[in-house]
């Protein structure tokens, strides 16, 4: 009831992805999201840096969001 799911293309790099405790999070929008293994596998930084990204979040939770799908701007089909 109190989420909010945002979808937008973004450009990454290495500093928009933190590791803490085995666990990866990207920076996008002053936000913190948990970003699920499968996902940071997909990202390839070193060849391109625009992203498809939608990501949820609790907007009575400050720093609380995931990212629930990720694609390679012009990767076709979304979400896979």
């Amino acid at each position: 009831m109190n989420d909010v799911q945002i979808e937008s293309t973004y450009q990454l790099n290495e500093q928009s992805i933190i590791e803490r405790n085995g666990e990866h999070y990207l920076l996008i929008d002053n936000r913190e999201l948990s970003l699920s293994k499968k996902y940071y596998d997909k990202l390839e930084l070193e060849k391109y840096n625009e992203y498809k990204i939608k990501y949820v979040y609790n907007r009575l939770k400050n720093n609380d969001g995931e990212v629930v799908a990720l694609k390679r701007y012009g990767e076709q089909p979304w979400g896979q």
